[in-house]
């Protein structure tokens, strides 16, 4: 079945509801003094502090083309970014598809914002936004519904009958909950831009091509410019290096008695890991090898009523800290960093000028680097969402554990989910594996 999601994606919501800049300074009231936040006071609670345009998809005004304005933009709780920064003053650069700089939004398709927000004590912040501009001026609601049926998973409780039955229903509120979220977040506006930069005749593609990295791929090459690193680092970096006269042995399947173990081995592993799987709702796969032997390679548990196997596809969440690590060392191999060298000497945004103990890239990947919850690679901005605080975080010349916090990232000319079988393993295919960097 088709998604509602893909299906007339022509069609988008007509709305007039913009951030109305009164509402945080109305024109009646009289100037007061306002208390806000020190940097280092406000560092981490705008780490989250939502910032968007409203709308993040937006259609054209109707009228001639110079009539056309990007929409309005603020934080989407104005009194307590003014708690926290003072009377802040928001300025917006505006880039094309083709990263050429403009005022008003003439063509349709994708559009990225760079947001300056200035603290009323100066301080700077940067945040980065996808846009979209549609080609008519349409709705998804009711005048305009949807098309095309959602299957849910058996899990919801609900027989896959009543879906495909009451499947108008499901469209009505697919379209007012996309007419929502457009007003406080730009995840629609990324999935349009990169579906809208695919080829009708192209097919399903895999997370390597999909809209999510797309948008992660623009964003990286407009940062790279932005912060100088298409000049400082125009030389792609090949790897790995081939060296004649060393072979790595070649995996191949076999028997436990080839690869040198002890008799019923195999059905001794298996036994835990069936009682494993038997008390636990993760599915999961087993390979081991030894000796270039692989005597072990099974699936187990079940996902969504389907038994795993030996080639079932998995989201592979911080399994991907290993390839983080490969191409770490690749680098250092290279001699282009070292470990003990501050993050800021490939990104700009941490800049550690006054700072006693730089970030560095020990600190990333052994955990001790004052930041955590799980933030992403999906946060375009995340360079300057933690550089702008840099100064708050501690970074501990020891790493006692308590001070470990769980989050990691790694920086290249690249996304994670482009690295293909040039990049890493020239054996692995990337496209088998669904990738997540956590």
């Amino acid at each position: 079945m088709i998604p509602a999601f893909f299906v007339s994606l022509s069609l988008i919501i007509q709305t007039d509801e913009t951030y109305d800049e009164e509402k945080r300074n109305p024109k009646n009231d009289t100037k007061k003094k306002t208390k806000f936040n020190s940097a280092a006071e406000r560092a981490k609670p705008l780490l989250n502090a939502e910032f968007v345009f409203q709308p993040s998809v937006f259609p054209p005004s109707g009228k001639d083309i110079e009539f056309d304005e990007f929409p309005k933009c603020d934080f989407l709780n104005p009194k307590e970014a003014q708690r926290l920064l003072g009377d802040y003053k928001i300025d917006v650069t505006f880039y094309t598809k083709e990263y050429e700089i403009v005022e008003k939004p003439t063509d349709s398709g994708r559009y990225g914002a760079v947001v300056k927000i200035t603290a009323e004590d100066g301080h700077e912040y940067v945040r980065f936004r996808t846009l979209y501009k549609t080609k008519h001026r349409m709705t998804l609601s009711f005048n305009n519904p949807l098309d095309g049926e959602l299957m849910f998973p058996s899990t919801i409780g609900v027989e896959e009958l009543i879906w495909h039955n009451q499947r108008q229903s499901v469209n009505d509120y697919v379209g007012l909950a996309i007419e929502r979220d457009i007003q406080r977040s730009h995840d629609f506006a990324i999935l349009l831009a990169g579906v809208s930069e695919m080829s009708p005749r192209q097919e399903a593609v895999s997370q390597l091509e999909n809209a999510i990295t797309k948008d992660r791929q623009w964003w990286l090459k407009l940062k790279r410019k932005l912060n100088g690193n298409a000049k400082r680092f125009a030389k792609l970096t090949p790897a790995p290096l081939s060296i004649n006269g060393l072979n790595a042995p070649v995996l191949r399947e076999g028997t436990e008695e080839e690869a040198g173990m002890k008799p019923r081995t195999v059905k001794k592993i298996n036994g835990i890991l069936e009682e494993w799987a038997n008390d636990s709702d993760q599915p999961f796969n087993v390979c081991i090898a030894r000796r270039s032997i692989v005597f072990l390679n099974q699936g187990y548990g079940f996902r969504n009523g389907h038994p795993i196997t030996a080639d079932t596809k998995h989201l592979v969440f911080s399994i991907t800290k290993a390839l983080s690590g490969c191409l770490l060392m690749m680098f250092i191999d290279r001699g282009i960093i070292s470990l003990n060298d501050p993050v800021g000497k490939i990104l700009p945004e941490f800049d550690d000028k006054g700072i006693e103990t730089p970030v560095t890239f020990h600190h990333l990947f052994t955990h001790t680097a004052d930041m955590d919850g799980h933030f992403t690679d999906m946060w375009n901005d995340l360079e300057h969402t933690y550089g702008d605080g840099l100064s708050i975080f501690k970074h501990w010349e020891t790493t006692p554990i308590q001070w470990h916090k769980y989050w990691h990232r790694i920086e290249s000319t690249r996304t994670i989910d482009r690295f293909d079988t040039s990049s890493l393993i020239p054996e692995m295919s990337v496209r088998s594996v669904r990738l997540r960097i956590d």
